[in-house]
């Protein structure tokens, strides 16, 4: 079976990455690559390193409606007002439904069933990702208290989004970041979450500090439990050495390594591409699992 998709917010940051995997996607056509803004322009007009001949478009609604999926790549309220008038399958990169009861939470590696029975799909924030990603394996354990120290490369600002970043970095949102919510759903301990952006394009780094009466021998055992964990997730690896940008950025999984203890906690990092595993990636990994595909088909 072959899918027609729409990708609503086409020019920006998210939803040029979603064109460059559906592009080489051997199920998927893209019908509309929506874009107000540069409507009648071709992609490459607007970046430069892409020799993809596709160009930008403004579908009306029951165009939008004729295609199998659609992509939401737009600000949060665009997102929620066009998302009353679509009638098909809904993959939501914005945060506009991620805590509507009509919507699924789009992270595969917990909710995978639910991905494939349902045609409201909400993509997770990016810091959400690596975050749960990092603590998920032991969230159960004797924790008392975590601390997420999270450093983003600037393109999860958007393309609207001005950073002061050159010999920089910036923490932000230091009490009440949108995402911070997504992360508590899955804990019952206390936490803090403090995002800071870096001067690097893409890229995400969890450090998790992780609080508790920690003995050696479960110390010993934690890489392995992760391992057991994700050991059938195909865009989670676990990893001895320390992850970073590096190692993560135009890639579509999430590298969890690091694992270190000193004293009276534990440190493990969480890394992922914001612009893939934290955007784009992920929600081709739920439109595949939506539809029956390969999870990881079309993700190299």
């Amino acid at each position: 079976m072959n899918i027609n998709v729409a990708i609503l917010g086409a020019s920006g940051y998210g939803g040029n990455e979603l064109i460059k995997i559906l592009a080489n996607h051997p199920k998927v056509k893209i019908k509309y690559a929506q874009s107000r803004s540069s409507e009648g322009k071709m992609i490459n007009e607007i970046y430069s390193d892409s020799n993809l001949e596709i160009k930008y478009s403004n579908p009306s609604v029951e165009q939008i409606n004729s295609c199998d999926a659609v992509f939401l790549a737009l600000p949060k309220e665009e997102a929620a007002s066009i998302a009353t008038k679509i009638k098909t399958v809904i993959i939501d990169l914005s945060p506009a439904h991620r805590f509507d009861s009509k919507y699924v939470y789009g992270l595969p590696e917990i909710n995978k069933e639910k991905i494939k029975k349902s045609n409201f799909i909400a993509n997770p924030g990016c810091y959400a990702t690596a975050c749960i990603l990092g603590i998920l394996p032991i969230a159960g354990k004797k924790i008392s208290a975590i601390a997420f120290d999270c450093k983003s490369g600037y393109s999860g600002g958007g393309k609207n989004k001005k950073y002061e970043f050159e010999e920089n970095v910036i923490p932000y949102s230091l009490k009440d970041h949108y995402q911070k919510p997504e992360v508590a759903k899955f804990l019952r301990i206390p936490f803090s979450f403090v995002p800071h952006v870096v001067n690097a394009f893409r890229g995400l780094i969890a450090t998790i500090h992780i609080f508790g009466e920690i003995e050696s021998k479960d110390f010993e055992k934690l890489e392995m439990i992760y391992k057991k964990f994700y050991e059938k997730e195909p865009l989670v690896r676990i990893i001895s050495e320390v992850p970073d940008f590096s190692k993560v950025n135009n890639q579509p999984g999430c590298l969890i390594g690091g694992f270190s203890k000193s004293k009276d906690h534990i440190v493990i990092v969480s890394a992922i591409d914001n612009l893939l595993k934290g955007a784009a990636s992920q929600a081709v990994q739920n439109m595949n699992i939506k539809f029956g595909f390969k999870e990881t088909e079309g993700l190299r």
